[in-house]
């Protein structure tokens, strides 16, 4: 689907001589669809049940910085890419996380990122509901720079041996992947069945990075934009794959013509000796 939207639509062919138009109205259409629903702004508004003009002023607080965490964090421009990404691949995923060494200029340190996760990078312990928050767990996939992990491994406490056995991995499945410098990480998200809070632990395939942590959410940081739900799976169906064999029928015919234009462009005079 990734190739068919950037345009690389005539993968495969055998033929050289074959013209290989691209009349791409997959990405136009997709475009179309994410500049449609993105334009739709995020906003949030807090109210309490109650009518107390005291409750009411203790909801703007909290309003305002959950406002402040959306512009921070870059949601608003994120989600355009999010909503590009499942468009093609059928869904895309959104991670929050607290980075406590971003400095605020305050006596309090960190602030709230957001990460984005594509859907071939999630893997939910129950495949066949999509609801986040019922999942036993959710492994989450990434490649990082070796120098940030290792130095990572070191700000977390790991010994040096350990450190030092942290190498480059292949992933062949990645376009443009850079296996002498990338390192696949899993971050593991799990609910705990005493505390019912939310534990993560964050490992390369020999180096456990971060051990066993609470991080006292009751809801894992992870939400989802999917586009057509298919039945008892937590994958979905990107609208672009049904209407390929359309893009491919396209191409081909502007390939036939501009064939027929080249053959006859410029015709042939043939004379028959045998007529005197």
């Amino acid at each position: 689907n990734e190739d068919f939207y950037d345009g690389r639509q005539w993968g495969g062919l055998d033929n050289s001589n074959m013209p290989t138009p691209v009349f791409n109205v997959l990405q136009r259409a997709g475009k179309f669809m994410v500049a449609t629903i993105g334009s739709n702004d995020i906003a949030i508004n807090l109210r309490p049940f109650s009518t107390n003009p005291m409750d009411m002023e203790l909801t703007e607080p909290i309003t305002a910085e959950i406002l402040h965490v959306i512009e921070q964090s870059k949601i608003k421009e994120q989600s355009k890419l999010v909503i590009r990404n499942a468009f093609v691949d059928g869904s895309c995923y959104l991670m929050q996380r607290f980075n406590p060494e971003y400095d605020t200029h305050q006596p309090i340190k960190g602030r709230v990122e957001s990460d984005i996760v594509d859907c071939t990078n999630v893997v939910f312990g129950n495949p066949y509901s999509r609801d986040i928050q019922s999942q036993p767990y959710i492994i989450v996939s990434m490649r990082q720079d070796k120098s940030q992990v290792k130095l990572e491994a070191k700000q977390n406490g790991v010994s040096k041996e350990k450190i030092e056995s942290i190498q480059p991995d292949n992933d062949n499945n990645l376009p443009n992947d850079d296996s002498d410098n990338l390192v696949t990480v899993l971050l593991m998200y799990w609910k705990d069945e005493k505390t019912k809070t939310v534990h993560f632990i964050k490992s390369t395939q020999n180096v456990i990075l971060k051990e066993d942590t609470d991080l006292g959410y009751h809801r894992y940081p992870i939400a989802c934009f999917g586009w057509d739900i298919i039945k008892n799976s937590y994958l979905y169906n990107s609208p672009m794959t049904a209407v390929i064999p359309n893009q491919v029928f396209i191409n081909k015919c502007y390939a036939i013509a501009q064939m027929y234009g080249l053959q006859s462009a410029f015709p042939k005079i043939v004379f028959d000796k045998s007529i005197s």
